[in-house]
């Protein structure tokens, strides 16, 4: 989208200053574009990685009616569903999970004792093309990193249930060893 919109605004002063060039109106091979203007810029390889395993379980609501008939809402635990999220250890990483967008942000990073905090953000995604999103609310974790110099594995036990505004359940998370470690890998989104 980016080279899109850089090309397209190339194309606009081109046709506006057209005068100014030796181009014919539609030719534009005698025009030399530096390399830098449609680059995308790629994170190095060195930085390290944390391994978070999380499991979210989404709650519907459903109507009963007892034999009175008289009807309540409930809300109704749907099967959880295992993720493994591989965020970068230094900077905010986004994911998009189903019908979630999940935002880690680092808070605390202690090297020598491999403690990491991270706050965890969570919206719902709404709309036909899930283009809008509502905020649900934050959870922070802190726990001790496991592996290697450059991809480790966060432990720590935590849970956390969001309501919505009538305070009736809308998401369980579950993070750590308390969710299942294996699971479908989310990388963050460039």
């Amino acid at each position: 989208m980016g080279q899109f919109v850089r090309a397209l605004g190339l194309s606009a002063i081109l046709l506006a200053t057209r005068s100014l060039f030796a181009a014919e109106m539609g030719n534009l091979s005698t025009i030399q574009t530096g390399e830098s203007s449609l680059t995308t810029v790629t994170e190095p390889k060195d930085v390290a990685r944390v391994r978070i395993p999380l499991r979210l379980t989404r709650f519907e609501p459903i109507v009963v009616q007892n034999a009175q008939g008289t009807r309540r809402m409930e809300h109704k635990a749907m099967a959880p569903v295992p993720y493994t999220l591989r965020a970068t250890i230094n900077r905010s990483n986004h994911f998009y999970l189903a019908d979630w967008h999940i935002e880690t942000v680092p808070m605390k990073w202690e090297k020598e004792t491999r403690n990491w905090q991270v706050e965890i953000k969570v919206y719902k995604r709404y709309g036909q093309e899930q283009e809008l999103e509502e905020f649900i609310g934050t959870h922070s974790i802190q726990g001790r990193l496991l592996g290697s110099d450059k991809l480790f594995t966060l432990e720590a036990q935590s849970r956390q249930q969001f309501n919505n505004k009538r305070g009736s359940p809308v998401l369980l998370l579950e993070t750590g060893s308390i969710a299942v470690e294996k699971g479908n890998v989310a990388r963050r989104t460039p």
